[in-house]
């Protein structure tokens, strides 16, 4: 153990060993000060372990698209819908069975990336805006039929309440689930980018023909960086549902699968300290625009503009990225 902490704190991995310590103890502050709260035009804004708890949960997100995004080149449009199915399968079981919810954590994770499979088996041969309107498609349709549901598996358009589950636990416990899964689903992504199937999968974002006439399966590789994200986002999507308290349809529309694209782009594609970056940024400034209901989104759009204005690759940029950068500027000094 001692030894591998040690291998974390080199070079490549002491920013991740940081954030992950700071988070790690948060649960000690939390001991001190239950509420960290300041003032924002005489509003309150409170920081406790639910604002980090959630925070957590968009840091697997967004590694889970950045499988896609990131590593592959795929556009997305659709992921929330797998977040959706890992809370409605937590939500369907726990509400059809006396089994303790952690046991179907598993179960949701695999649903979800079943299905994802399955999309994907039929749609990775499309590629561009061709797959963007697909994965659109198919989230759309998932919302819908969650709507149009009314009193039956789903609940219809009121969702099935997880609120006793959620008060079941305290604000510690679901802080730890948070911080377990966050950090698997992190080391996961990590040992796969430095992985020999990384490193196809970064040959297949930059030339997919050029990879398969090197021999590179890219048809399975590809399904295998798709599904994958499916497991990570059915198995947060549970623990969201849980946090939350509810699993609702409202919450796994459009607009949530472009949130969680937002944070990995903003962050950095391809990026894995990025894109955690880019989705504990936005937990936390929505938390803090929070009082300005009504502007806080402009206020949050306009900081996008920006951001992609003077940081047009991302906050962080992938190690290939930056080194293409120093090759050019050594061939225009020359």
């Amino acid at each position: 153990m001692i030894k591998y902490l040690k291998k974390i704190r080199e070079k490549k991995g002491k920013r991740w060993f940081a954030l992950a310590l700071i988070f790690a103890l948060l649960p000690l502050l939390h001991l001190y000060y239950p509420h960290i709260s300041f003032r924002l035009f005489d509003d309150r804004i409170d920081f406790h372990l639910g604002v980090y708890s959630l925070a957590l949960l968009y840091v697997a997100l967004a590694m889970g698209l950045n499988l896609s995004i990131g590593f592959i080149g795929m556009l997305d449009l659709g992921f929330a819908a797998f977040v959706g199915i890992g809370a409605y399968t937590l939500a369907i079981l726990t509400n059809h069975s006396t089994l303790p919810f952690w046991i179907f954590i598993p179960v949701a994770a695999l649903t979800a990336g079943f299905v994802r499979m399955v999309l994907g088996a039929t749609c990775l041969h499309l590629r561009g805006d061709y797959l963007a309107i697909v994965t659109l498609g198919f989230g759309e349709i998932f919302v819908t039929l969650l709507k149009n549901n009314p009193g039956g598996l789903t609940g219809g358009p009121d969702g099935i309440p997880l609120s006793l589950l959620r008060l079941s636990l305290s604000d510690l416990t679901r802080f730890w689930l948070a911080y377990f899964f966050a950090m698997l689903a992190v080391w996961t992504v990590y040992r796969i980018k430095f992985s020999r199937i990384g490193r196809a999968l970064e040959s297949i974002r930059e030339d997919e023909i050029a990879a398969e006439a090197m021999g590179i399966p890219v048809y399975r590789l590809k399904l295998l960086a798709y599904s994958l994200g499916g497991v990570i986002a059915g198995g947060i999507g549970a623990l969201l549902a849980v946090e939350v308290g509810s699993a609702h349809p409202s919450n796994y529309d459009f607009f949530e699968s472009a949130r969680i694209v937002a944070m990995v782009v903003v962050g950095g594609t391809g990026s894995i300290f990025g894109s955690a970056l880019g989705a504990i940024g936005f937990v936390f400034l929505l938390e803090i625009f929070r009082p300005l209901a009504e502007y806080r989104m402009l206020i949050f759009g306009a900081v996008m503009v920006l951001l992609m204005i003077y940081r047009p690759k991302g906050l962080l940029e992938t190690e290939r990225k930056r080194s293409k950068k120093k090759l050019s500027k050594l061939d225009c000094q020359k």
